[in-house]
């Protein structure tokens, strides 16, 4: 007999389903009897789990954050922290872009559909306008510590506070994917984001 799923499980199992499909098709083609046909279930069954498709579409964003998440600790992790003063600071931080910028590069689809969904979120009415926030306090969360922990290996002090920091590098970062989407310019994406490390570097000065 076939194993009978948890309702979490199986809201698990709609939203990869319903990512699956986005990720094809795009958000537009995300509909509750498109993610019933994707993973093989009745209408009933999403229905039950879901109450409607802006549910749904949470329930794939909060994958997607954990995702993404996971994905940027991960690049910064793996980081070598070496030498002192901010030279070091921006060898660092363009290490770290250049992790990020690998896991980005080989994952187009993904990426479009993370600016969809943060669209769609903006759009939406009550709590799904959340969404949004969630995707980006998400990586605001796994880049501050990277930070903090650059500063304390290279032996220096950042003159402007972690936080705005956070936000201008994910800001540039965020401008840097969309405009990389559209034109596929590689070589132009690392330039900016070699700039956007001499920024960094700029902030931080010698204990």
């Amino acid at each position: 007999m076939p194993t009978r799923l948890s309702v979490d499980d199986r809201r698990r199992q709609l939203a990869d389903a319903g990512l699956a499909l986005a990720v094809d098709q795009g958000i537009a083609a995300v509909t509750v009897r498109g993610i019933a046909e994707r993973a093989a279930v009745s209408l009933g069954v999403v229905h039950y789990c879901f109450e409607n498709k802006d549910a749904v579409v949470g329930a794939m964003a909060d994958v997607l954050v954990a995702e993404l998440g996971e994905a940027v600790r991960a690049a910064l992790d793996a980081v070598p922290r070496t030498g002192v003063g901010p030279s070091a600071v921006g060898e660092t931080v363009r290490r770290g872009l250049a992790a990020l910028w690998a896991a980005i590069e080989a994952t187009p689809e993904r990426q479009i559909l993370t600016y969809e969904i943060t669209a769609y979120a903006v759009r939406a009415d009550g709590p799904h306008r959340t969404i949004a926030e969630r995707q980006y306090r998400a990586m605001d969360d796994a880049t501050a510590p990277f930070l903090i922990d650059v500063a304390e290996a290279t032996a220096t002090t950042w003159t402007v506070p972690v936080p705005v920091m956070v936000r201008s590098i994910l800001a540039t970062l965020d401008g840097v994917v969309l405009r990389w989407l559209v034109d596929r310019d590689s070589d132009s994406a690392a330039g900016e984001l070699d700039a956007l490390a001499d920024r960094v570097a700029a902030w931080a000065v010698a204990r």
